[in-house]
């Protein structure tokens, strides 16, 4: 997500061959992309609302955001176009995020909130921004650029970022570290 949203113009502009496209297209990629990483995060706690039998919470916050949504994708969509449309699906995901993972955790592993939102979630895509900003800055100071630059420079900078979350995530480090070891053994 993050190389996406740190290169969505270069992106689409070496895949439609049309920088004008690409100018108009990679804001609409990165707010929706957004939207998408937030719903992707809510995952978790929604799976851990099934396997815990609670169903009922997740059809009430889907319900709750249901008349909320159509509302206001007219409204954002009448005053702000294809981008108002795209950031009703941010706040919608925003909400479902907030409001999903504090109810979760108020009925559920309590002593995880802090420590899922902080640790799991902020420290690895802390890691993972700054691994990707470096990356564009160097990237984008270097001689290469269209095919070449997506081909060598993404698949590295990739690479960087995932061993960045890998490092910071301690939990799945260990996981990791101890897996390898009893494999070698």
């Amino acid at each position: 997500a993050a190389i996406l949203a740190f290169f969505a113009y270069d992106i689409i502009r070496v895949w439609t061959g049309n920088s004008i496209i690409a100018q108009q297209v990679a804001p609409l990629v990165y707010i929706l992309l957004v939207g998408t990483v937030l719903n992707g995060l809510m995952y978790l706690p929604y799976a851990l609302q099934l396997a815990h039998g609670w169903t009922s919470i997740g059809l009430k916050i889907s319900a709750s955001l249901a008349v909320v949504l159509v509302p206001l994708i007219f409204v954002m969509t009448t005053n702000y176009g294809a981008f108002g449309a795209a950031f009703v699906w941010v706040i919608i995901n925003s909400l479902y995020m907030v409001i999903g993972v504090l109810l979760t955790h108020r009925r559920l592993l309590q002593e995880e909130r802090t420590e899922w939102v902080l640790r799991d979630i902020g420290a690895p895509l802390g890691a993972v921004m700054i691994v990707a900003l470096i990356g564009k800055w160097i990237l984008s100071n270097s001689t290469l650029s269209g095919m070449p630059y997506l081909i060598i420079g993404l698949p590295v900078l990739s690479i960087s970022m995932f061993l960045a979350a890998l490092l910071v995530a301690s939990r799945l480090r260990s996981a990791i570290f101890l897996r390898v070891w009893t494999w070698h053994l």
